[in-house]
């Protein structure tokens, strides 16, 4: 017996042959072949969709509700953002209230508080108010307003006519010291006059 397609002897018995691999019959008649079916294949194509909405732009029920949702959206972050700002606002406003409460308490029970006379001449005068206000001049004249206000350590920050100035305090016996921490070598001393 031989085989059908590359003529190669085959031994009897045998299904393959042994040297193009084909099938062997062990029938007279030749085999067909099986028939091999192909089928192109072809893309189909789908209608883009959005992960979070169907997006269809010839839908106009479908646009009006896409408008509502981001005119929704929209108005919630509007009052989301009015109400945060409202609550820093009333925040700043407490905080200043009650640091001001605690200043003007600070300062009526402040020793500063009364008038000083200088010593170098008794006709020149500082006033500290108990509300952070206070005046210096002499008696009579070069009366200038100021605001004053005690910080930690002895340190005392008065600003006269929007100029800031910066002091070490020390009161010992009725005696009021101010040396200057803007200019060295500055010193002055007052006493309680009232």
């Amino acid at each position: 017996m031989s085989c059908s397609d590359c003529g190669n002897k085959i031994a009897g018995g045998a299904n393959f042959c042994g040297v193009c691999g084909s099938m062997v019959s062990n029938s007279a008649a030749p085999l067909e072949k099986p028939a091999v079916f192909t089928a192109a294949i072809q893309p189909v194509e789908q209608p883009a969709v959005s992960t979070w909405m169907r997006i269809n732009p010839t839908d106009a029920t479908d646009a009006k509700q896409r408008m509502i949702f981001f005119v929704s959206c929209s108005a919630v972050l509007v009052l989301m953002l009015i109400v945060v700002l409202f609550l820093a606002h009333w925040a700043r406003a407490d905080r200043q209230v009650r640091l001001d409460r605690r200043l003007a308490l600070m300062r009526a029970s402040h020793p500063l508080v009364g008038t000083w006379a200088w010593e170098a001449g008794a006709d020149y005068l500082y006033v500290f108010n108990s509300d952070g206000s206070g005046t210096r001049g002499a008696a009579s004249f070069l009366i200038e307003s100021f605001t004053w206000s005690p910080e930690a350590d002895g340190h005392l920050v008065l600003v006269i006519g929007g100029r800031r100035g910066n002091w070490d305090y020390l009161i010992r016996d009725d005696a009021l010291f101010l040396t200057s921490r803007d200019i060295p070598g500055w010193t002055f001393r007052y006493i309680r006059s009232r």
